[in-house]
């Protein structure tokens, strides 16, 4: 089965050996590599000083940056609520000297603006922001809270019921977030008026060098025991950023339509955090809806939303756009319409978190004329691998080592009193090395890289044995290799 898209596929493989839909997912490690040069501020190294998302805004004060259903808000607006948030945090905490030391501050908002100010304003004021499901009971809520030992809740209006009595059993504070209307009145409005024609103010931020600070603590999905808190530092998240900015041509004119839940590493770094760190837009609906996702893929220029241009989902979202498609646009002339629409507005079509089965991408595809990009990535890690936005995809392969991001392909060697490992495959973005006689082994899949996360948050134990000896992460993913040529 694996012949018949490898045969052409020059160089390495590497294929996933065990994925839920029982389908081979490869992973194509080519021999090609284009230096990535940073792009730092001020300062001459990474070292010194870490770009912040929220540092960026003045670069595009007046573009626009969010649009869902209270309105639209560019980055100057963006960054004025979240450092009039940012202030009221550190009065809750008591602080005074405008730095909160990395105190955990669980989120829990909808999917529209007000994610975006509370996240800013929790690194804003030197915090570590704690994303909360929207849709996961009290229990769930509490554990969270508990486990990251929270000091503070931002809630909004709506989830406040939910969210107090967890609050009030752990002893923690609660400070609600207003509507909209309520939220552009009272939180900066006399600032607007004080910076006149500046992008932005200068806040004065106490941190300088947010390198090494924690960022955000990301909930596992808990499958093989309690969800475990993954942490990021603000260095981290900088690499994870900026590698998929450049290894998907991000550009500020892009516009992202934004379905997926805030609370994993797919809907905040790869369909948020992206956007607002090239100044593009990010459409954001409140909840998925398969009406609403054709309309924004189909709509033309108007002056409320910006035309949309790239669009990433799961598999699951991709069924329901096929289902929905199926029962309402049966006509060919509707048909061949919505085909010409994707192909000349849409740049790019991204599926991830899941494998592609292939039925689905060949419908996708025949539907809209896009060949899904697909890509690996884990929370710990980040994205690692990814198909080209430009070249040959090949069917169920999920691409190349991202730049700073290495690879390997190992078999355990368990002794009695310690457990080493041989190398099957290993590559990067500059080569690939196959051991000979190796190909077709099935091995787990180890990375390194600037992207791996710091520690499972108080677990020291889990922590380290989550890294081989020599520093790799693992995986726990079963990948096969092969070397096949044209």
């Amino acid at each position: 089965m694996l012949s018949s898209f490898l045969r052409c596929a020059a160089g390495p493989v590497i294929c996933c050996a065990s994925c839920w839909s029982q389908r081979k997912c490869a992973v194509r490690i080519v021999k090609t590599y284009k230096v990535f040069r940073k792009k730092l501020s001020t300062t001459t190294s990474l070292l010194i000083k870490t770009e912040q998302v929220f540092t960026r805004a003045g670069n595009f004060a007046e573009r626009l940056a969010i649009v869902d259903h209270n309105g639209r808000y560019t980055y100057r607006d963006l960054y004025l609520y979240s450092l009039a948030l940012s202030r009221k945090i550190r009065c809750a905490l008591g602080c005074l000297d405008g730095d909160i030391k990395e105190q955990r501050i669980s989120i829990l908002c909808p999917n529209d603006v007000s994610y975006v100010v509370a996240q800013w304003a929790s690194w804003m004021s030197g915090g570590v922001a704690v994303p909360l499901g929207k849709k996961h009971p009290a229990p769930e809520l509490q554990y969270v809270v508990q486990d990251s030992q929270s000091t503070l809740i931002i809630v909004e209006k709506n989830y406040l019921e939910l969210v107090t009595p967890v609050a009030d059993s752990l002893g923690v504070k609660c400070l609600q977030l207003p509507g909209y209307s309520q939220f552009q009145e009272s939180s900066d409005m006399g600032q607007l008026e004080k910076c006149g024609a500046a992008p932005v103010p200068d806040a004065g931020f106490v941190v300088t060098d947010w390198k090494d600070r924690g960022a955000m603590i990301l909930y596992t999905s808990g499958t093989t025991g309690r969800p475990k808190g993954v942490l990021i530092t603000h260095g981290i998240l900088y690499h994870q950023i900026t590698s998929l900015v450049k290894q998907w041509e991000w550009s500020k004119d892009d516009v992202i339509l934004h379905v997926l839940p805030l609370h994993h590493l797919h809907g905040i770094l790869n369909k948020l955090l992206c956007p607002l760190w090239v100044g593009a837009t990010c459409v954001m609906l409140p909840e998925f809806s398969a009406q609403q996702v054709w309309e924004y893929l189909l709509k033309t220029d108007c002056p409320e939303v910006p035309r949309v241009n790239m669009f990433m989902a799961v598999p699951t979202i991709y069924v329901k756009l096929i289902e929905y498609h199926a029962k309402y646009f049966r006509q060919s002339h509707v048909k061949d319409f919505i085909h010409s629409m994707c192909q000349s507005n849409i740049r790019l079509m991204v599926s991830g978190s899941a494998a592609l089965p292939e039925p689905i991408r060949k419908k996708w595809k025949e539907i809209s004329g896009h060949t899904l990009l697909e890509r690996y990535g884990m929370t710990e890690v980040g994205m690692v691998l990814s198909n080209p936005v430009l070249g040959v995809r090949v069917p169920g392969a999920v691409g190349t080592p991202l730049p700073g991001m290495e690879v390997r392909i190992v078999m355990e060697n368990a002794t009695r009193n310690h457990s080493s490992y041989t190398v099957i495959a290993e590559g990067n973005s500059r080569e690939t090395k196959v051991k000979p006689g190796m190909e077709g082994k099935d091995g787990e899949l180890l990375v390194k890289g600037n992207s791996v996360f710091r520690e499972y948050w108080n677990r020291t134990k889990e922590t380290q044995e989550s890294f081989t000896s020599d520093g790799w992460f693992k995986t726990v993913f079963s990948f096969r290799s092969y070397w096949e040529t044209c």
